[in-house]
Order: C-alpha cells, then structure tokens, then sequence
C-alpha cells in the first residue's frame, strides 16, 4: 500500500504486491541533507510494480531494497541524488524510465540478476553505475550529457552490457576491478575524455563497440585509457 511518511523515510512505501502508478511527488529539499532524507518512493517487498510516475527534486528517487521480481517502468525521476537506487536486489526489470539531472542517474549496489533496458539518462553527474552487482543485463539505454561517466563498472563480473549509446559524456564507459563482463555493440562515440577507461590490471576484451568516424585503431586507442597511460593498467583490446 501508500503510507505518507517524513524525514528519514520515503514518501511512498511499497508493501508486497503493491502498484504505484502515475503519482507525482515533489519534496523541498533542505539546505542540511544530514537531518532529512528523502526517498519518495520505496519498495522493499516483492512483486511491486512503480510505474508512469513523476518524481522530482528528492533524495534517491526510487529505492529499492532487498526487492524482486518487481517492475520499474516508465517513471520520470529528475533532480535528486539517485533517480532509481537498487540495492542487495535480484531479478527486477529496469524499463524506459527517463532520469534527468541528478547525482546519479541509475545506480545498483550488490544486486545482481537484474534486467535494465531502454532507460534514458540525460544530464546526470554519473549516468548508469554497477557497484558490485553481477550478471546483469544492461541493453539498449541512451546515456548522455554526464558531467562524469556514462556507464561505470565497479567490482562486477558476468554483467552483459550490450547495444547501449554512451555519448556526450566526459568518459563513454569506465570499468574498475571488474572481470568477465560482455561489452559489445555499444555506441561509444563523441565522449570527452575516454571512450572507455580501465582502471583494473587485467585486460579487457571490448571488441565489436562503435568508436564513431575515428579512421583507424591509432585513433581509437588514444581515446582509450589502459596500458598505454598507465603501465599498472591492464590493456584494452577493441578490434
């Protein structure tokens, strides 16, 4: 069900079994973030569906905590510190949510399992994050505009990320201590710093990604960060 709740709980409360559709929430924030937290809309239980809600200027936008099997799709989160948070949460599907203006566009902490598809993410500081979350599906999501990293891999293993378009922002894809992951047929053109970036020691295989109108793999690779710049680095092979 909604329950209304203040301060260090969310605005919106998900029980099992619950749907959450078409609400609009907008919270003041505070100039101390300390003292009051705002996560307008969480899920903790299974078999939730949040869905075509709009959802602005608040902490973490759509929180998800040890969830399944739930549905996130179609909401509009802009101006808060995560647009959709999942955490220590398996099996949920991600679908064509528009994230806007936040800290963090989508990030998953511990959650593994999860399909995240379709989404844009537009002007985010960080556009999509996997923070120690395996064998993930990550396809067909546009990020774009990120003051930082479209798309960052941190500690993550057997997470496919294919068929995405990273650009426009400072670094297209960055990857750290990460092994195993797919990294395929992403547009990974006109970013600023890095098309991608591996800060880890091993190599990493990201064959089969669209580098722009770069004319050849002397282009490309001095738009890659790996062994080149730094001999700690693991080399990156993408042709």
């Amino acid at each position: 069900g909604l329950y209304p709740e203040f301060a260090q709980y969310s605005g919106i409360y998900a029980g099992a079994n619950s749907t959450i559709f078409e609400a609009m929430v907008s919270t003041g924030r505070p100039a101390d973030m300390t003292s009051f937290i705002y996560d307008p809309v969480t899920a903790i239980d299974a078999s939730t569906s949040i869905k075509n809600n709009t959802i602005t200027n608040c902490g973490d936008g759509i929180y998800l905590e040890e969830q399944a099997a739930a549905n996130v799709e179609k909401n509009t989160v802009a101006g808060g510190d995560t647009g959709i948070y999942l955490h220590t949460s398996t099996d949920n599907s991600v679908f064509d949510n528009t994230l806007t203006s936040n800290t963090d566009g989508l990030y998953l902490s511990s959650s593994d399992d999860n399909s995240v598809t379709y989404n844009l993410l537009d002007m985010n500081d960080t556009g999509l994050t996997l923070d120690t979350s395996d064998n993930n599906t990550v396809q067909y999501n546009t990020v774009t505009n990120s003051t930082g990293t479209g798309i960052a891999l941190v500690t993550t293993s057997g997470n496919t990320v294919d068929g995405n378009s990273s650009t426009g922002n400072d670094i297209g894809v960055s990857i750290a201590n990460s092994t195993g992951d797919t990294i395929s047929n992403n547009n990974l053109n006109d970013n600023t710093t890095w098309l991608l970036q591996n800060t880890t020691a091993g190599a990493v295989d990201v064959t089969n990604n669209y580098w722009g109108a770069l004319a050849d793999a002397a282009a490309i690779d001095a738009l890659v960060e790996d062994d080149d710049e730094n001999g700690a680095l693991g080399a990156i092979t993408f042709d």
